[in-house]
């Protein structure tokens, strides 16, 4: 941690009472022009559920430059330094145990959300964090638990329409990654997705009373909730376009 990093995220919650979960700026551990991949200046949404961050997009990490040095509405903070509050975890509840590994303070930060909190960030607090230290990039585990967790997550926090619309593109867009790895013969990949996808089927029941609890809590619609996504696909525009900044996908819509 930076000398004194923790002071400016307390003036912040303290001063705005409708934060409900504060991030500092997260830099490179090894190098602190860079930010970091597990945070950054703070983490984004596309409408199909995937994340990214002010500051990195999918591997892709920029230089802190100061061009996120300002308060920006945000969907999720990041769990590698996180300040909550402790009485919106008691209208939204806390972590979810069934997610284990990614995605789980996205989750929470979307039920925050949805209980009419907000998402901040304080740029004068510097924490280097060293990405990928539990879980490496590219294995089993992580692929695993990324397309399992972030469906996980749609299905109990969206409404049943969004189900339907904006779901349904995740499964296709995670198929055509498993073609992309059988065809690259990474077929430990191929079986770590669908590994995801039968523990979604097996799980129903459980995704089902998950769902019922987010539901009861909710107090925006998706209509209300979506300024906080990006409204288009970060896929495409990252893989189709090239847009590999948060400024380029901005200026994309």
């Amino acid at each position: 941690m930076h000398p004194g990093w923790l002071e400016p995220l307390i003036s912040k919650a303290e001063q705005q009472p409708d934060l409900g979960a504060l991030q500092p700026k997260l830099l490179n551990y090894f190098d602190h022009s860079k930010f970091e991949y597990a945070g950054a200046a703070g983490g984004k949404m596309d409408k199909y559920g995937y994340p990214f961050l002010r500051g990195r997009v999918f591997h892709v990490l920029e230089e802190d430059n100061g061009q996120y040095n300002h308060d920006e509405e945000l969907f999720w903070a990041s769990g590698a330094a996180l300040m909550l509050r402790r009485s919106a975890l008691k209208e939204v509840g806390e972590f979810d145990e069934l997610i284990v590994h990614h995605f789980d303070e996205i989750d929470l930060c979307w039920r925050l959300i949805l209980g009419n909190y907000r998402i901040g960030y304080a740029a004068d607090a510097e924490v280097y964090h060293i990405g990928g230290a539990s879980i490496s990039p590219n294995s089993y585990k992580k692929v695993y638990w990324n397309h399992r967790n972030s469906l996980y997550m749609l299905l109990k926090n969206y409404e049943f329409q969004s189900i339907l619309s904006r779901v349904s593109v995740h499964v296709l867009l995670d198929w055509i990654l498993m073609i992309r790895f059988l065809l690259g013969g990474q077929f430990k990949l191929v079986v770590a997705l669908m590994h995801a996808h039968t523990w979604l089927l097996i799980n129903s029941l459980k995704i089902r009373v998950q769902r019922k609890r987010v539901q009861k809590i909710r107090k925006r619609t998706d209509k209300e909730t979506d300024p906080f996504l990006f409204q288009g696909s970060i896929v495409k525009q990252f893989f189709l376009h090239k847009k590999d900044t948060y400024t380029a996908l901005i200026e994309a819509l």
